[in-house]
């Protein structure tokens, strides 16, 4: 679920067990509004970079996704309380999968699988 944005204007996203679609989703509408060089061509995402575009894969899109949002996770092990983490790449090859997203499409051709 998508919160309001932090102090340093990130919004913030937390992270409940059994709640993946709805965290996919969150993830998928950050990223359209914040970082306009995901995009997407025939079921792929992509990465459009100065040298070309390369398709994304999930280490790729959680560290983007990590520049523009804060994740936080309920922690029971001590006291009740919220604390910052690292999303598991779970949520991102969940988003690859997902295959129907809001992402613009790809305007530039010669996309990289490769890279």
């Amino acid at each position: 679920m998508t919160m309001p944005g932090d102090e340093a204007g990130k919004p913030e996203i937390y992270l409940f067990d059994g709640d993946l679609p709805e965290t996919v989703d969150a993830i998928e509408a950050v990223l359209v509004e914040r970082d306009p060089q995901i995009c997407q061509r025939d079921g792929v995402l992509y990465v459009e970079l100065p040298g070309g575009p390369i398709r994304a894969n999930a280490a790729l899109l959680r560290i983007r996704t990590m520049r523009v949002v804060h994740f936080y996770k309920l922690d029971l092990t001590r006291r009740v309380y919220i604390k910052p983490v690292d999303p598991a790449l779970r949520y991102f090859e969940a988003l690859l999968r997902k295959a129907e997203w809001k992402f613009p499409a790809l305007k530039t051709g010669g996309a990289s699988e490769d890279r």
